[in-house]
């Protein structure tokens, strides 16, 4: 999947309607902005962004350590690499 898709995914399906912000509140995120920081992201809205990532893109991520997915969770840019990465990765399991 293209990383601009997941992008749109990121932000139409997790940010806006899952964690229910409005598209006038992330406008001005730069994919490289740190979402914690510019939205004021509670320990439970990134729980429900891990949750929402992985019923958006059939993706388990209960393996991956906390630390790790916080990392991975920074920021747009670093989600849809990750993901990406993540699909990639299944994608390569499941043709083998």
């Amino acid at each position: 999947m293209e990383k601009n898709k997941i992008v749109q995914i990121i932000t139409e399906n997790i940010l806006i309607k899952r964690l229910k912000y409005n598209a006038e509140e992330l406008s001005g995120i730069t994919n490289d902005e740190s979402l914690a920081d510019r939205l004021s992201l509670s320990s439970i809205d990134e729980f429900e962004m891990i949750l929402g990532v992985e019923d958006e893109f059939e993706i388990d991520l209960s393996a991956i350590d906390q630390d790790e997915l916080h990392e991975h969770f920074r920021t747009i840019e670093t989600m849809a690499g990750f993901i990406q990465g993540e699909l990639a990765l299944q994608l390569n399991r499941e043709a083998n």
